[in-house]
């Protein structure tokens, strides 16, 4: 039985202890892998350690499957006891979606404790790796403000041995792994010769996670990837702004003014791929009878012959992709998306358009627009270089691959 054991590829499982809202929220960002867990036919354990962070979440079973489909299989975890037979028993390595906050300090005591080997996937860092390249400027941090700031306590905890390191990070970029490699701390290790200051005890390089191999493309769509502007909880964690109605009324107006313009000039379908975050109340208000989907921007942007957008993680599908890209820009906007419009305008340099005035935007303009796109394309390739590593493989075939054969 022993030999067995040895010779059985480990289970890959998801540790988590948040609200069940947040658990969604963090299983749809792994989308992409739980895709490919879901191929084995096997259901896919999710470890809900939620009553030891004092939120006690009752049984979500129902939920999951109406949301992701039949592939999961959850423990809600009464009795820390009964984590001895994952530590001990099955082969199993948990994908960490444990917040590094205060509520959660007893969820990472019982890591430790128990010995779970568990991992963090950040193989999505397309902006910071441009962000990276893009600044020049060295922040100075202030010394004292960090050394009350949570994060930095957990990191000597895990410095006295009091909480876990994580056995191995993903990311997309060879320059992000050269960064971890190169910090302080690291280098510390390395003249050490143990692992002792460093956070995580591996680092791997895979694909960045929105690439996928051999996919099929279409032009049927005119795509709008909306990012919620009006909604985002962003709004309230990061600006002091009052969100105006008027100013939400122009915007959307003057949205769907210019898409129909641009639908007239390429004779294509239009569809809205609404934030998970937009109030569906105000749907009817801002999109009229256009066609919106949520959860499914993928397919569409795959689908699409040109992807608009404002500011929203989800144009890097595009860019991988090489479809066309419009950028939206718009007085209207709140401030805080205007920043982050302007941000990525400054990373990837899009073709944009200011819709503050449609009347303006005549056939000549559009077509301006479209074409000046279609030039861009060739830029996304500097980028796509450095995080897509293997052509034949996704991110998440890559990160299945190392887990299922890693040494527990």
């Amino acid at each position: 039985m022993k030999t067995l054991k040895k010779n059985m590829k480990n289970e890959i499982a998801f540790l988590v202890s948040t609200d069940i809202k947040n658990i969604f929220r963090s299983l749809n960002n792994e989308k992409f892998l739980i895709k490919r867990l879901s191929n084995s036919g096997k259901k896919i354990r999710i470890i809900d350690l939620s009553n030891y962070s004092k939120i006690n979440n009752k049984n979500y079973v129902k939920k999951l499957n109406n949301t992701f489909g039949n592939i999961f299989k959850l423990e809600i975890i009464k009795d820390v006891k009964d984590l001895k037979k994952f530590a001990y028993v099955n082969k199993i390595v948990f994908i960490n979606l444990i917040p590094i906050d205060f509520n959660h300090l007893k969820v990472w005591r019982i890591i430790k404790k128990y010995k779970l080997f568990n991992v963090f996937v950040q193989n999505d860092q397309f902006r910071r790796l441009r962000e990276q390249e893009v600044s020049n400027k060295k922040i100075k941090k202030n010394i004292l403000k960090n050394i009350f700031n949570f994060y930095y306590f957990f990191r000597i905890l895990v410095i006295l041995n009091y909480l876990p390191k994580i056995n191995i990070v993903f990311v997309a970029t060879k320059e992000i792994k050269k960064r971890f490699e190169n910090s302080i701390l690291k280098k510390f290790d390395k003249f050490l010769k143990i692992i002792l200051f460093s956070f995580f005890k591996k680092i791997k390089v895979v694909n960045v996670k929105f690439y996928e191999p051999k996919v099929k493309l279409t032009s049927k769509y005119i795509c709008y990837i909306d990012t919620a502007p009006y909604d985002h909880p962003a709004l309230k964690s990061f600006s002091e702004e009052k969100i105006s109605k008027d100013n939400r009324k122009i915007f959307y107006k003057n949205l769907i003014n210019l898409l129909k313009k641009i639908r007239n000039h390429l004779n294509k379908k239009i569809i809205i791929c609404l934030h998970p975050k937009y109030n569906l109340k105000k749907q009817k208000k801002d999109f009229g009878n256009l066609k919106c989907e949520m959860f499914n921007a993928e397919k569409y942007i795959k689908e699409s012959c040109i992807v608009l957008f404002t500011s929203s993680s989800m144009i890097v599908n595009a860019m991988i992709l090489k479809k066309k890209i419009l950028q939206i820009n718009s007085s209207e906007l709140p401030n805080y998306f205007k920043s982050e419009n302007s941000h990525w305008n400054s990373l990837f340099n899009f073709s944009d358009l200011l819709i503050d005035n449609v009347n303006k935007l005549d056939k000549e303009h559009v077509d301006y627009a479209i074409k000046n796109a279609v030039n861009k394309v060739k830029n996304y390739n500097k980028i796509l270089k450095k995080t897509i590593h293997i052509d034949s493989l996704s991110g998440s075939e890559q990160i299945i691959k190392v887990l299922e054969k890693e040494k527990i």
